[in-house]
């Protein structure tokens, strides 16, 4: 949340490009990846099932992150996994609070 919070700050100042800006750390992750980390991360120990029946779609996600860069100087110092971490300890930590202001 820092990373992205930074970034908007310095794209508010530096930035007047009309171009989307991909904050990210560029690292390409699968969606099986993300499923297991996110499951990990909620104690889920069900069984996680796939609909083969529907299309794939992309199965990695990676964005491109030189406009980032170039524009705002800027990189992330935060893993996507640290991020889901600290994100997914606040909500529980916070869960009352974030029914209350849903």
């Amino acid at each position: 949340m820092k990373d992205a919070c930074e970034a908007i700050l310095l794209a508010a100042e530096k930035y007047d490009g009309a171009e989307i800006i991909n904050l990210s750390s560029g690292q390409p992750v699968t969606i099986k990846e993300l499923t297991q980390t996110i499951a990990e991360f909620i104690g889920f120990d069900g069984q996680v099932v796939w609909d083969t029946s529907k299309p794939d779609g992309q199965m990695e996600k990676g964005f491109d992150v030189m406009r980032m860069k170039e524009s705002l100087g800027f990189e992330c110092r935060t893993s996507l996994r640290e991020g889901l971490r600290q994100t997914i300890s606040w909500f529980t930590q916070n869960l009352q609070t974030a029914r209350l202001n849903g």
